[in-house]
């Protein structure tokens, strides 16, 4: 048996918790001792860095990609503009295919609404259509060829057809070409029943800016019409209001023609309604009655004061007379 002491223990012996080598609590062997390398270290830090990077990167352009449109609600379509026309400039494309050297008769018969008007406008001043318009008899059945070269011109230049009369089996024709700014109206007669056979041929055109000066003109007129309030039809004021100085100092009568408008293309009936106003310029109706009146019918003073001296038919005294002026005393 060794009965030798211990050897002395050295101070250097004591160590830390953490420096002793760890034991493995199954195995009760030491674990050996891992290291972290420098350069694994900074493979983590690169790793990390990039990581950032890229996150950052997607994020902004995530954020700064314009937002998508919704077609379905901002559709993309193409609008055909048409451009300006005048009647003139209409005529002057019309030579090319018609050389007619006359002018027409008649202006457009068609009526138009202008805007801002209930009623629909007639032109019936033939000097209206004094410098856009073409005529001239042409040689049957060469009106054919015509005819179809002036539709086209119209039609090129985007007018709509209202045709009126088709000229089948030798008739008249009678088309009206109307668009935005400009009214046409195609007028061919009928084959004449002598040799040379010829058929007249017209187109007569008006800027709608002629429309709407003569709507203006009648407009007061429309105003005071008062069977225009209640009607359930169309109207349409044909031509200008014929004005005339009244019988009394400061005072005018007018007509103008009124009739109903049907299908939108044509005006039917007619009345000649009669206006007086004072020196207010205020136009009031009076009558649709024509010829001579009854000289009852010319009841308040304003009315006598207008028509003072028209001839009336006195029913008392069954004879003719005329409207007296009031008596201002």
């Amino acid at each position: 048996m060794n009965n030798q002491p211990p050897p002395p223990i050295d101070q250097d012996d004591f160590t830390t918790p953490s420096a002793l080598p760890p034991t493995d609590p199954l195995l009760g062997k030491a674990r050996p001792e891992r290291r972290w390398h420098p350069y694994r270290a900074k493979l983590l830090l690169i790793g990390v860095i990039g990581t950032v990077t890229l996150v950052m990167i997607g994020t902004f352009l995530l954020l700064s990609r314009p937002a998508p449109k919704n077609t379905a609600e901002q559709p993309q379509t193409q609008v055909d503009t048409v451009p300006d026309l005048t009647a003139a400039e209409t005529i002057t494309k019309l030579r090319s295919v018609f050389k007619g050297s006359a002018l027409a008769p008649t202006p457009p018969s068609i009526p138009i609404q202008t805007a801002n008007h209930n009623y629909y406008t007639v032109v019936t001043d033939p000097s209206e259509v004094a410098k856009t318009s073409l005529s001239g008899p042409i040689n049957y059945p060469d009106t054919d060829e015509i005819i179809v070269s002036i539709k086209s011109v119209l039609e090129t230049n985007h007018f709509s057809p209202i045709v009126l009369k088709d000229g089948g089996n030798d008739a008249s024709v009678l088309i009206e070409y109307t668009r935005t700014d400009v009214v046409c109206q195609l007028d061919v007669s009928s084959p004449t029943t002598v040799k040379p056979v010829t058929q007249s041929v017209s187109v007569s055109c008006l800027d709608m800016k002629q429309y709407e000066t003569l709507a203006r003109a009648q407009e007061p007129f429309y105003r005071a019409y008062s069977p225009a309030l209640t009607a359930s039809y169309a109207i349409a004021l044909i031509g200008a209001p014929s004005v005339k100085t009244g019988g009394t100092a400061g005072y005018q009568t007018a007509i103008i023609a009124v009739g109903t408008v049907a299908e939108r293309t044509k005006v039917t009936g007619g009345v000649t309604p009669r206006f007086y106003a004072a020196s207010d310029q205020v136009w009031h109706y009076f009558t649709d009655r024509v010829g001579d009146l009854t000289c009852d019918l010319y009841a308040t003073n304003d009315i006598k004061a207008a028509y003072a001296g028209t001839p009336c038919y006195g029913t008392t005294s069954k004879k003719m007379s005329v409207v007296k002026a009031p008596d201002t005393k």
